[in-house]
């Protein structure tokens, strides 16, 4: 793996400045997915522009933010994308959260290397369904390769979370960091509609005891 020393000084930013550290943007609420756990697609808001961003960018900057996570929707839907990630990424980490659909497609990685290029620190592939682990693993490897730090993200559900250990296990051998989350809020709202979706509690009480001991060894 390149380590771009780049992003190792702006990471140190992180720990020696005071006052808010870590900033969200999100870019636009499209997407081209249906999430059943996912509120942002009921959130259709107008999108400001990339200037915009960019000048919001500037300011929190100057209050000490030193890593700004660029969600959605999804935002590789936005063609001004790697604008706004190229300006902010002068002065901060910068992580994506995309499906990573656009990237399988013929030239996605083209796209990939692109963004990473803007000045990408780390990117997070976000895992809907199994079958796509291995998909999101490849790109998550290329854009490694690339100097980009790799997370696999996950809504852990009733059915999906018997199996998110094993997943874990998978990712972390490839040198991948694997984060997950029992629920997905955005704005403080909870976005199952289906209390069906939502694991129980003894689900979530065997899940967190073999991911800590995973993390343990």
């Amino acid at each position: 793996m390149v380590i771009d020393l780049s992003h190792l000084k702006k990471a140190m930013r992180f720990i020696t400045i005071r006052g808010p550290k870590y900033a969200t943007f999100f870019v636009n609420t499209q997407c081209n997915r249906r999430c059943v756990y996912c509120v942002v697609a009921k959130r259709q808001n107008s999108e400001l522009t990339a200037q915009t961003w960019n000048n919001i960018a500037d300011q929190i900057t100057n209050w000490g933010v030193c890593l700004i996570s660029i969600v959605g929707g999804e935002p590789t839907l936005r063609k001004d994308l790697a604008d706004i990630i190229r300006h902010a990424s002068k002065k901060v980490l910068i992580n994506l959260t995309s499906n990573g659909d656009f990237f399988a497609e013929v030239d996605g990685l083209k796209q990939l290397h692109s963004l990473t290029s803007a000045g990408l620190s780390s990117i997070t592939l976000s895992l809907h369904e199994l079958k796509d682990l291995e998909r999101q693993i490849d790109m998550l490897l290329f854009a490694k390769k690339l100097g980009v730090v790799p997370i696999l993200a996950t809504v852990a559900t009733k059915k999906s979370i018997e199996h998110l250990p094993e997943v874990m296990q998978i990712t972390n051998k490839r040198g991948i960091f694997f984060r997950y989350s029992l629920c997905q809020t955005v704005g403080g709202d909870f976005s199952p509609v289906n209390v069906e979706l939502q694991p129980a509690r003894e689900q979530i009480l065997v899940f967190t005891d073999i991911v800590w001991r995973q993390k343990q060894r």
